[in-house]
């Protein structure tokens, strides 16, 4: 399928803040936090959501519902190489989400987590380390939780 227009003529929401963050305004903490470094620099906060209603639809028809918002996404990925997506608000099916969501943190947090949760008992989807870890589900591969959490296979 081949998608033309823009994401908000495809009926998709875009909710766009511009935003200046500096040391003397935010007075954050530096390079030790966890925030992808891209919301430091960064000149606008946007949203995009997708409206479609994904109840009632076929497991084909999320993923096709996904593939087709993903097209409007990777636009806006390639608009902005070094930007990045807050994990709070973010699609659970990111691509590259380790990079997306905490940026070059990642390989310092995972340090972090390694060192303080050894037996990995903290887990959230797209959390850092997660994808050592697996929900089987019965949704035919949707990103749900409804299944058994297992170690994933190498």
């Amino acid at each position: 399928m081949v998608y033309s227009g823009t994401l908000v003529e495809a009926g998709y929401m875009f909710h766009g803040i511009n935003m200046a963050p500096s040391r003397d305004v935010a007075g954050y903490p530096g390079q030790d936090s966890a925030v992808n470094p891209a919301f430091r620099t960064g000149v606008m906060h946007a949203d995009v959501f997708e409206g479609t209603n994904l109840r009632g639809l076929s497991a084909q028809g999320v993923r096709d519902a996904h593939a087709r918002f993903n097209v409007y996404m990777n636009q806006i990925r390639q608009a902005t190489p070094e930007g990045g997506s807050y994990v709070n608000e973010g699609d659970i099916e990111e691509p590259e989400w380790q990079n997306a969501f905490f940026g070059n943190n990642y390989a310092r947090l995972v340090e972090v987590k390694t060192r303080w949760d050894p037996w990995n008992v903290f887990y959230t989807p797209v959390g850092v380390g997660s994808e050592s870890w697996v929900t089987r589900t019965v949704d035919h591969g949707l990103p749900t939780q409804d299944g058994p959490l297992c170690r994933a296979e190498s």
